[in-house]
């Protein structure tokens, strides 16, 4: 069961903790201890509201004079430049890694459609060798053609069709 903090001065109940911690702080510290003031001052934006001398004294100078103004701008600078690199920097990879796979892509398409074609080729020779030998031994079985015209209208070389017809006998 989650913790329940009745505030006495609002009369309400709290059930978020992160207000309850608000409450706790708020009520323990109450400004007039060390630790409400360093983080009073570690807040503050003006120097002259600070209570420890030395954190007035660095913002004073950083806020202030000239060489700490300078110094900022230049720390500033320095680092929003570093930021700057490193966006372009993810930029430019993003756009080569985009650019890389474009060309992946793009040459695994090739070889996709080459092998492809090459496999349409092998194919057709195929299906055209199968059917002129579908043919010469049509012709050979017919028995009354001869050999060498057998060779001539199927496309075979004559040895090839010598072979089918040994292979007819059997």
């Amino acid at each position: 069961m989650p913790a329940k903090l009745t505030i006495e001065e609002a009369g309400k109940l709290i059930d978020d903790l992160c207000l309850m911690d608000d409450v706790f702080f708020t009520k323990c510290f109450d400004g007039s201890n060390a630790c409400t003031q360093l983080m009073h001052d570690l807040s503050c934006t003006n120097p002259d509201k600070m209570h420890y001398n030395v954190l007035r004294e660095r913002t004073g100078f950083f806020k202030r004079k000239k060489e700490g103004i300078l110094d900022m701008a230049t720390k500033f600078d320095k680092a929003f430049e570093e930021l700057l690199e490193k966006k372009v920097a993810e930029e430019v990879a993003a756009i080569v890694e985009k650019e890389r796979a474009a060309i992946v892509a793009k040459e695994s398409a090739k070889i996709r459609a080459q092998a492809i074609a090459e496999g349409l080729a092998e194919a057709r020779e195929e299906g055209a060798r199968k059917t002129a030998m579908n043919v010469a031994r049509s012709m050979l079985a017919d028995g009354s053609i001869p050999i060498d015209k057998v060779a001539r209208f199927s496309g075979l070389p004559l040895s090839e069709v010598e072979g089918l017809r040994s292979s007819i006998r059997l």
